[in-house]
């Protein structure tokens, strides 16, 4: 909606010079593997820039329909919450994905122990996470099982290389 607006556009522009913020909001895009993380991780390091959005956006010279549509997407402190968990549990993944990505260096070799730390953060559970941070786990877990644990060949082509 902001890339979609003149005026919303200079405003967080604004912001985020007045803020020293370099980093833009960032797109969720389904192909692109660490998307969700980087969005994630935009929408934290600009929060106070997306508060400050919705609290004025009654003095932005927008339509009322741009203000409605503002208030439909107003974050609560329960989605900052769930986006703070959500960052922590991607992290790993953003990290792994990084190393493998390594254009410098063989890769292969990493992949094999980085499947395995990702397999291990996401079994280990600790007094203090969340009843949502242990969900998000076992879910992602459940997802990681189905791929890597029922790709035999895969998974023997990995240790083969490692």
């Amino acid at each position: 909606m902001i890339k979609r607006s003149t005026i919303l556009t200079l405003y967080f522009d604004a912001q985020r010079k007045r803020f020293k913020k370099a980093l833009n909001l960032c797109y969720d895009v389904k192909s692109r593997w660490n998307s969700t993380y980087c969005m994630i991780n935009s929408f934290i390091v600009l929060r106070e820039i997306i508060e400050n959005l919705f609290s004025n956006k009654h003095q932005l010279h927008i339509t009322q329909q741009q203000v409605k549509k503002l208030t439909n997407f107003e974050l609560a402190s329960d989605d900052w919450h769930v986006l703070l968990v959500l960052f922590s549990i991607l992290k790993p993944f953003y990290l792994a994905t990084t190393a493998m990505s390594g254009r410098q260096y063989p890769s292969i070799g990493l992949a094999y122990y980085l499947l395995a730390r990702l397999r291990s953060f996401l079994q280990q559970h600790n007094k203090k996470e969340s009843l949502l941070e242990k969900r998000l786990k076992q879910l992602l877990l459940k997802k990681f099982l189905n791929y890597f644990d029922n790709e035999n060949e895969q998974m023997e082509l990995l240790m083969v290389n490692k």
